[in-house]
């Protein structure tokens, strides 16, 4: 994340950005109606809240489509840090395991909790409510898992949660030795993955907005015509 801090260093505040950007794009840094027009839209366009809220970065969607996917061939799904047989709807199964239910039925998990990346990406001046929710609902930071450990991880990273012995066990969640060197690995790799994700949002972002002000004050500024 070095290299996203470094980043973040030069862009500090989105509103201070946007405005002094769009009040020096035109030459002679000439603050016109256009620039300040820029500077506004990019306010609206980045603004997101402060305080973690679930349903603004969650993708039901999105989760469905990769719950179904799946289930979409005859093949049997497993919990892969439980190894537990996996059915596609908590109906199936309620009546196939009875009060064992939730060990089988059949849940998405974001591997980079939702909370974790929404405190990553309120960080980031230049990041819309989309954005985030794009990549934090990515087929990359999802995988299938039981009802019974979804509910049990909540917010905690895939290290926090296999590693606490004594939570597990309260939970009565039993993971394989395979399943849990596999949970450890898959945090790394999703968290290089939404971290790589970022990066690059981040910067198509910054380009798109200076590029915008940059052009509107041109134009304002009887440098350029469209």
């Amino acid at each position: 994340m070095s290299g996203f801090k470094h980043l973040l260093d030069i862009f500090k505040r989105k509103d201070d950005i946007a405005s002094d950007t769009a009040a020096k794009a035109a030459t002679g840094n000439v603050i016109t109606e256009s620039t300040v027009s820029s500077a506004q839209k990019a306010r609206e366009k980045f603004a997101s809240s402060e305080s973690y809220v679930r349903n603004e970065i969650v993708d039901q969607t999105a989760m469905d489509k990769f719950k179904n996917k799946a289930f979409s061939s005859e093949k049997t799904v497993k919990d892969p840090y439980t190894g537990k047989t996996l059915v596609q709807t908590q109906a199936e199964a309620k009546l196939k395991y009875g009060e064992n239910y939730a060990e089988h039925s059949a849940e998405p998990d974001h591997i980079i909790p939702l909370k974790e990346i929404h405190e990553q990406f309120k960080k980031d001046p230049f990041a819309t409510v989309d954005d985030k929710k794009r990549i934090a609902n990515g087929k990359g930071n999802m995988v299938l898992t039981s009802r019974k450990y979804n509910n049990a991880k909540r917010s905690r990273s895939n290290s926090e949660f296999v590693n606490d012995e004594e939570y597990l066990h309260d939970k009565g969640v039993k993971l394989t030795e395979e399943g849990r060197q596999k949970a450890l690995q898959d945090g790394i790799d999703a968290r290089k993955r939404v971290n790589k994700e970022h990066v690059e949002n981040f910067v198509s972002q910054v380009s798109e907005t200076f590029n915008e002000a940059g052009v509107n004050g041109a134009v304002a500024a009887g440098q350029m015509t469209v």
